[in-house]
């Protein structure tokens, strides 16, 4: 941690913070989101307990299962097939109306909005949301970190390497 003097060094540290906590908390947002992601794609292909108000992931129909070998997959092996709904998953970022940083996990993917929500035929497998729910200590340091890096005068390149999931 930085050390300062005397006052005045230290309201001078704090004015060139000011313009930097923007460009921090867009990174601690973008990198919260990333770990979403990340947690998501992993999750796709084993089956999810219960966490939070997001349910357990019900075993697959045997019909479902049937199908998947005969279409060459695996038997049991949820929401996996040729991986495209799991690399589907990704991470976008935005400015919003009062300029504060914006990032949102997600797919463009139909099939993982069925699959996270379930259908008539298919119960709720939720992906994303238990992601989110399951990290949320991870993602609360991921978007504190850079902003208490940048009041504190270190490196916001310290974000990485401060949790194992924050590596890039």
């Amino acid at each position: 941690m930085r050390e300062f003097q005397d006052i005045a060094s230290f309201l001078r540290h704090m004015t060139g913070v000011a313009a930097l906590l923007s460009e921090a908390g867009a990174l601690g947002v973008k990198d919260g989101a990333e770990i979403v992601a990340k947690e998501a794609k992993a999750e796709l292909g084993r089956y999810q307990e219960q966490v939070g108000p997001f349910v357990g992931w019900a075993e697959l129909a045997d019909y479902t299962k049937d199908e998947r070998v005969k279409l060459g997959f695996s038997e049991n092996e949820p929401g996996l097939r040729d991986g495209a709904m799991r690399d589907s998953i990704g991470v976008a970022t935005a400015r919003g109306g009062g300029g504060e940083h914006q990032a949102v996990a997600g797919s463009n993917d139909q099939n993982l909005e069925w699959f996270e929500g379930g259908t008539a035929k298919q119960p709720p497998r939720p992906v994303l949301g238990g992601s989110a729910y399951r990290k949320e200590a991870l993602i609360v340091e991921a978007m504190v970190g850079p902003v208490v890096n940048t009041i504190a005068g270190l490196p916001r390149s310290n974000r990485v390497g401060v949790h194992p999931d924050l590596k890039e």
